[in-house]
């Protein structure tokens, strides 16, 4: 299955499960394909067609905007044939969440979560490690008969019950001994790995950029660069959020029209920065300042709601 049409068919499932859903962003230079929201679930997915379809710094890249949209980044491959990636198991790449088309389908259209992830160790399951101490000692099993029921050490068992994943042949024989079912289901929109600080890499972008991006670090914003998006900078103070795009070229409809579909999916507000005087004050659905205008309201407030008069 190509690109063009994992995406097809992943957004037909977003709309049958209620999503809302961005367009497709431009492929090959963005680390997400698009962004998706049902309720308080916000998704930035990524098609990959093999499993090298994103390197760290782009996944790193990813991680930022998710943390900073409150999103989950959620890579979607399909499903392998030698069997590398499988259905209804939960990978992580660069400590992304990573599932196959099948999974992805299974647990949005049919509400059948993933059971297994797949670690160094081989393929895993989370416990209920509370239910299982509880059940263990209503039955009066002590943690040297319990070890000796599943195979494993005394000391595996106090680290199921602290809430450690364990192997499959494992966990079935802990619930046939305590006849409970322990296994939890995964949640794959909320399971990757502790995400990296934000960093400030305002050096990396072009100068020019950058020198206007400045204007919003002069009001007091925390201004978040981004490398490979369709949009230049998240800029936030407290509970302001700000998706920025910066326009140097003559042909602003394109980055107007892309900003203002991801600030509807996002429900965050976003904003077209240009060196100049605007012409048009509302680009593609996105309000558009001039950096004079930056530098004549030097309070953020002020600022806030000239962008929103534009809206």
């Amino acid at each position: 299955m190509n690109r063009s049409r994992m995406l097809e068919v992943i957004v037909a499932i977003l709309n049958k499960a209620g999503f809302t859903t961005s367009r497709t962003v431009q492929p090959g230079k963005n680390v997400f394909d698009l962004i998706s929201r049902r309720d308080e679930d916000l998704l930035l997915l990524k098609a990959l067609t093999s499993s090298d379809g994103i390197d760290r710094p782009g996944s790193n890249e990813l991680k930022v905007l998710g943390t900073t949209l409150s999103a989950a980044p959620v890579l979607i491959i399909p499903s392998s044939k030698n069997g590398q990636y499988q259905d209804g198991v939960l990978y992580l790449r660069y400590g992304i969440t990573l599932i196959t088309l099948g999974t992805f389908y299974q647990y949005l259209a049919e509400e059948v979560p993933p059971l297994v992830f797949f670690t160094h160790g081989g393929h895993c399951v989370a416990i209920n490690g509370d239910l299982m101490r509880f059940r263990r000692e209503s039955l009066d099993l002590s943690l040297g008969a319990m070890a000796g029921i599943a195979g494993v050490s005394r000391k595996a068992i106090q680290m199921y019950e602290g809430g450690m994943g364990c192997d499959i042949d494992v966990a079935i024989r802990l619930e046939r001994a305590l006849g409970v079912a322990l296994i939890r289901p995964l949640d794959p929109f909320r399971c990757s790995t502790s995400l990296q600080q934000i960093r400030d890499r305002l050096d990396l972008l072009d100068g020019n950029k950058r020198e206007i991006l400045e204007h919003l670090k002069a009001l007091g914003m925390e201004v978040i660069p981004t490398i490979s998006c369709p949009f230049d900078a998240l800029a936030r103070k407290e509970s302001s959020l700000l998706l920025t795009s910066v326009g140097l070229g003559p042909d602003l409809s394109g980055r107007g029209k892309a900003l203002s579909d991801i600030s509807r999916v996002t429900g965050r507000e976003s904003v077209l920065l240009i060196r100049g005087s605007p012409r048009k004050l509302n680009i593609e659905g996105t309000p558009v300042l001039g950096v004079k205008e930056l530098k004549r309201y030097p309070d953020l407030e002020k600022v806030l709601e000239l962008i929103r008069e534009r809206a």
